[in-house]
């Protein structure tokens, strides 16, 4: 659910889904559908990044992680007759 597009390649990505319908006979030969949903999904990842310092006689090199998280959420209700 969360696009490649926006954050990129990604691995093993939570998706939660919920959904829930109901189908009503109306008057004859009348049928109303009610559904709903709701859509959602979350990815932490950890980036490598470095450090460096030019300092005198050696430079300094640091390794460090960043974290990065995205979720998305989307809901849904169409109504059909």
């Amino acid at each position: 659910m969360i696009p490649e597009s926006v954050v990129g390649s990604v691995a093993a990505p939570d998706h939660e889904i919920a959904a829930a319908a109901i189908d009503l006979k109306l008057a004859s030969r009348t049928w109303l559908g009610l559904q709903g949903e709701l859509l959602r999904s979350k990815v932490d990842r950890s980036v490598g990044v470095f450090d460096f310092f030019f300092a005198d006689p050696v430079p300094n090199v640091f390794g460090l992680q960043h974290t990065a998280g995205t979720q998305v959420q989307r809901a849904n209700l169409p109504v059909l007759c």
